[in-house]
């Protein structure tokens, strides 16, 4: 009985140890990305844009619904839809 459980106990540590080694792997390529990676305030829009195509799809919407509003234009330049 003490033989099954040991028997046992190895073969989960070994699956544990192997799921905690792809771990360790994606982290470090993650890692890898963020130390490689230029700062933010060095990017383009297009760039940015590129890389997050659902941004150009989000702001196409709500521009086309009329809903894009710059935060605090309304009080710098006041409300020129009447004209």
């Amino acid at each position: 009985a003490i033989e099954a459980f040991e028997g046992q106990a190895v073969k989960s540590a070994e699956e544990t140890k192997g799921r905690v080694d792809e771990e360790v792997r994606a982290l470090e390529k993650t890692l890898g990305n963020i130390e490689t990676a230029r700062p933010f305030d060095e990017l383009t829009v297009d760039e940015v844009a590129a890389a997050q195509p659902e941004i150009d799809k989000r702001t196409d919407q709500l521009v086309s619904k009329g809903r894009w509003q710059v935060p605090g234009y309304k009080e710098k330049f006041g409300d020129l839809s009447v004209l």
